[in-house]
């Protein structure tokens, strides 16, 4: 259900290029083994040393020692927990406490979830600091819109959920992480995947096409760390019809999502059968106002979905 990564050739030519440098680093460095810097990790103490590569720019909690979730330490052993349609910093605290690993919020306007700017940076600031990677939800921005916007919030991970956002994939920079949104179907996907939208000959289809060098040389990136399959509508209501859903495999860099009409009751049952790497859920987890989070449905929900992975 993952990919293998990123292109295998290009990290080969990095590590011949290398090499020469680290001998010679190797023959510069003071007796007895000493670093003249840090190398990038984690201390004793848990807190971030050097520069980070994300998410681990994102694993030190403040006031809580070192909390370094599944997602990112890179080994994934459960089904995790992405709580979209957050509104409020306080919600998005309440969800991480409950043990939420991915914080959405529909930054695109017209929805009756969507957030402002302001809201936005509030949130992202309440799930970080409550160990949670949030989630920057676009259904109709370029990529020059939705790299400003990330930057104006503070935000390292995208989900594409539009084809604007989709065709745009290629021009995000490989610095924010992106869920890509597909729709089944009839038993079918009826949107492209990421190699389809770079892929001349579409009479042979080829799901690993993203991992060939010629998308990194010629056609932009085509990358992408998961595979969402949603409903149609984003922010709307509405499920997936389990009985024909379609569950994409190998087009992504560490799996899959699962969303579109799950709730605390079904979601153990989604898991058990589907094993997705994660599950999203946004309407399900709502009271009576159909925006702001109920806490007891946000924590069954979480609950249900990790006893049954």
């Amino acid at each position: 259900m993952e990919a293998t990564g990123r292109v295998g050739c290009r990290r080969d030519r990095a590590a011949m290029a290398g090499r020469g440098s680290h001998r010679a680093a190797e023959r510069r460095r003071p007796s007895g083994g000493a670093r003249s810097q840090p190398r990038p990790g984690l201390a004793r103490d848990g807190r971030a040393v050097g520069r980070q590569p994300y998410p681990l720019a994102y694993a030190w909690v403040r006031g809580r020692g070192a909390a370094l979730r599944p997602w990112a330490s890179g080994s994934q052993t459960e089904t995790l927990v992405k709580v979209c349609g957050v509104m409020t910093p306080e919600d998005a605290r309440m969800a991480c406490e409950k043990g939420a690993d991915f914080v959405g919020m529909i930054m695109s306007e017209g929805y009756k979830r969507s957030v402002d700017a302001v809201q936005a940076s509030a949130i992202v600031s309440a799930a970080r600091e409550s160990g949670a990677e949030p989630v920057g939800i676009f259904t109709r921005e370029t990529a020059q819109e939705i790299v400003a916007a990330c930057d104006d919030v503070g935000l390292a991970t995208v989900q594409l959920h539009g084809d604007t956002p989709r065709k745009n994939l290629k021009d995000l920079p490989t610095s924010l992480a992106v869920f890509y949104v597909v729709h089944s179907e009839g038993g079918a996907l009826t949107t492209p995947l990421p190699a389809e939208l770079a892929q001349i000959d579409l009479s042979v289809p080829d799901p690993a096409y993203w991992k060939k060098p010629i998308d990194w040389v010629s056609a932009g990136r085509r990358s992408v760390d998961y595979i969402l399959v949603d409903k149609k509508e984003a922010g709307g209501t509405g499920s997936l019809d389990w009985d024909s859903l379609v569950v994409p495999k190998g087009c992504s860099r560490k799996g899959w999502v699962m969303a579109g009409g799950l709730t605390p009751e079904n979601v153990g049952e989604a898991v058990k059968r589907f094993r997705p790497s994660i599950v999203d859920v946004s309407g399900g987890v709502t009271d009576g106002s159909g925006t702001k989070k109920d806490p007891e449905k946000v924590g069954d929900f979480i609950a249900n979905a990790k006893a049954a992975a």
